[in-house]
């Protein structure tokens, strides 16, 4: 067997710049792919398959603008939230601007502050404000972006818009009602989501022609004891349903839902400590959103649900242990649940009307609030669940090729170097002069 030879310094150099010219060409053509590699537990970063579906679906493309500082995309780390949204589809275009370095863009958008996201499908816009998901969701992480986007994404390219029917007893019509007790601004939730809501009083229910992506069955009265039969038949055979329940009125709902195993209560909820100050029926309570961030809201003239838990219900809002019942000279204490939800989330139960009210809708979260039972109704994808942060994770971004280059290719190399180059030295040394 013939000894192998040692390379030349001619030969070395050019093996050494043959892998670094094939290391800067493999860095060129990845960046035309938004490839990476996702190594979380519960691969948050990898592309949502129901979203490439989804995008499979349209013919223009779906533009997102981010108006964020240099500092704010380093805090959030947006670079991973760009290569998560064009992994989904070449039709996805990211641009990103500086609101202070481009004025002249800021201004074209109507953008005042850092950290909006701006989306555009066709004649279409929804904007993202990411300082305020920060503060809802009380965390910097990129899951709870991610859901945001999926929904707005969802909701801008959707073929045709999600139908909610309101049925309500109200004498008046309420989605139009600017009044105090109206519900003008639930309606302008709606509008805003992108979805279509529209309304029927219990006596128009012979109207009814078409199948709704969610019924909410809203303070129903006496007046709905003639329509109970086709009220419970809808309720029945519509997969997603909603009910805001008038305490005096709980016989009524709880005849709409008799197969259930939940039940409506009548008696008025007090609480000592967690009130406002004007009256201890006016109860503060916490909301367990959909994406689990909790929510404050602010629940005037409440009642409490009875429901069996082994029957996968789950409560939403809850009030604290000094909250309680007065039931003739008898006093009940809590906790007591005021929300409910199956866990399919097709079902939700709220013992309170008083909250989608004008009137109340602005009060604490309950904004947020109307819109979470919404979406969590409505939405068609899985949220994804704000990760470990004990997770890692490696994406193929330029900076972190070159420094998965430098560890594995080059830094090797110089040291293989450096022993030859000291080896070298070493046999100069010990080889006597003539």
């Amino acid at each position: 067997m013939e000894p192998i030879m040692p390379l030349t310094r001619k030969q070395s150099l050019t093996i050494i710049f043959s892998i670094i010219f094939l290391g800067c060409w493999a860095l060129i053509f990845t960046q035309r792919y938004p490839l990476y590699i996702d190594a979380t537990n519960t691969n948050n970063l990898a592309p949502s398959l129901f979203l490439k579906n989804q995008l499979l679906t349209i013919d223009s493309p779906l533009t997102l603008t981010f108006f964020t500082s240099d500092n704010l995309s380093k805090e959030l780390n947006l670079d991973l939230l760009k290569h998560w949204l064009t992994s989904h589809s070449p039709a996805i275009e990211i641009r990103e601007f500086d609101p202070i370095k481009f004025p002249e863009k800021a201004d074209h958008y109507d953008i005042t502050t850092d950290g909006m996201i701006v989306i555009e499908f066709k004649n279409q816009r929804q904007d993202i404000d990411l300082i305020e998901q920060l503060i809802i969701n009380e965390s910097h992480g990129l899951e709870n972006i991610q859901n945001s986007l999926t929904r707005s994404i969802v909701q801008l390219s959707q073929s045709a818009p999600p139908e909610i029917m309101l049925i309500h007893s109200n004498k008046t019509p309420l989605l139009d009602n600017f009044d105090p007790m109206g519900l003008s601004e639930m309606k302008q939730i709606a509008i805003d989501n992108f979805i279509n809501i529209t309304e029927s009083h219990v006596n128009d229910l012979s109207k009814l022609s078409q199948q709704y992506d969610l019924i909410i069955f809203y303070k129903l009265s006496e007046s709905a004891k003639e329509r109970m039969a086709v009220l419970k038949r809808l309720y029945s055979q519509t997969q997603s349903t909603v009910i805001f329940n008038h305490p005096k009125f709980s016989d009524i709902s709880n005849q709409v839902l008799s197969d259930d195993q939940l039940q409506f209560n009548p008696g008025i909820l007090e609480d000592h400590t967690n009130h406002l100050l004007r009256s201890e029926t006016q109860l503060i309570l916490e909301y367990t959103s959909t994406r689990r961030p909790r929510l404050v809201g602010v629940f005037p003239y409440s009642s409490y649900i009875d429901y069996d838990s082994a029957g996968g219900l789950t409560p939403l809002a809850s009030t604290s242990e000094d909250a309680i019942l007065r039931l003739n000279e008898d006093i009940i204490p809590g906790p007591f649940s005021i929300i409910v939800q199956n866990q399919l989330k097709t079902r939700t139960f709220v013992n309170n009307y008083l909250i989608a009210t004008n009137a109340w809708l602005n009060q604490g979260d309950n904004r947020l609030i109307i819109q979470d039972i919404l979406n969590a109704h409505l939405d068609p994808f899985p949220v994804i669940l704000e990760r470990d942060t004990s997770d890692d994770f490696i994406i193929l971004t330029k900076i972190n090729l070159l420094k998965i280059a430098t560890i594995l290719i080059f830094l090797p190399l110089l040291v293989i170097q450096l022993f030859s180059f000291y080896g070298h030295l070493r046999r100069n040394e010990s080889t006597p002069n003539p």
